[in-house]
């Protein structure tokens, strides 16, 4: 198999992964979507090896092109995570006032008796 081609083999099977990594993403299923990223380094990993060894492959504008989109869905992918972590780590620390408040409710009860 020529370079170009396996180099838009290992592009299409990291668009496939970016199509579970979505639909992980959706319906909030977080260890496939762990695992999802597992395999998917796998793969980047053999892109980034094969490219290495065949540096003419920069240079296909095809190429260049399914990249930069795959970079950007990960960047967006990355953003909406950041903001669900962001929006846990509030629910958290409301979850957290809450049993301090909790705390102080139930001590002035054992202490008022």
């Amino acid at each position: 198999m020529s370079a170009p081609a396996t180099a838009f083999r290992l592009i299409q099977a990291l668009e496939d992964l970016a199509s579970e990594e979505d639909a992980a993403f959706a319906a909030n299923d977080w260890t496939g979507l762990h695992d999802i990223l597992d395999r998917k380094q796998v793969v980047l990993d053999g892109l980034m090896a094969h490219v290495v060894h065949h540096q003419n492959l920069i240079s296909n504008v095809k190429l260049r092109a399914r990249v930069a989109a795959l970079r950007q869905q990960h960047a967006s992918r990355n953003r909406r995570l950041d903001e669900i972590a962001n929006h846990e780590r509030q629910e958290l620390s409301r979850l957290d006032q809450t049993r301090r408040n909790l705390i102080k409710v139930r001590d002035a009860y054992i202490n008022s008796e």
